[in-house]
């Protein structure tokens, strides 16, 4: 029974690694305008479970605004206006973003429909959801909201993994060298 769970144990992080290889991870990019550093982490899987709604989320952080980090929550599937997004945060919640694009993004890549929005939150928060054991994300329509779950007590995520290389790249560069 033991091996059973150790080789389960196994298995699993092996599928982490892979996800975690095969999603898109934080880049640093000098902005062509001002020349300001920007860290980008593209939208990946936001949910924990097979049974949540497929969210996805993705974050921003850029040097000419360094208390803000910009979050883009949505749908992998479906056409869905987005209205709002609120975090719980290991009982803290989060709430109240401020919206930093005027409407829903809709895309058809693939042929496969997805929906996302972008909302600005202080970094002080993020930090608090990047570092909480299990996150609960309420993504808001017009009449509906739908609730998935991340973080290491929640289950295996992929936005999991990219926590730490974002906020690596961001402490990085607010540090006084």
């Amino acid at each position: 029974m033991k091996t059973s769970i150790l080789a389960l144990v196994v298995v699993l992080a092996g599928c982490a690694s892979t996800m975690d290889a095969m999603t898109p991870s934080a880049s640093v990019i000098k902005d062509d305008f001002d020349g300001t550093i920007i860290v980008r982490q593209p939208l990946v899987n936001a949910a924990s479970s097979l049974s949540e709604p497929f969210h996805t989320l993705g974050f921003e952080w850029y040097q000419r605004t360094p208390d803000a980090v910009f979050v883009t929550a949505g749908f992998a599937t479906g056409v869905r206006s987005i209205q709002a997004v609120a975090f719980n945060a290991d009982g803290k919640v989060i709430q109240g973003l401020k919206p930093a694009s005027v409407l829903t993004d809709f895309d058809r890549a693939g042929g496969l429909a997805s929906s996302s929005r972008r909302f600005e939150m202080r970094l002080d928060d993020f930090v608090v959801i990047a570092t909480a054991d299990v996150v609960k994300m309420r993504v808001e329509g017009i009449n509906d909201y739908t609730v998935s779950s991340f973080g290491p007590g929640a289950g295996i995520a992929v936005v999991n993994m990219k926590f730490a290389p974002f906020l690596e790249q961001v402490r990085a560069r607010l540090l006084p060298r």
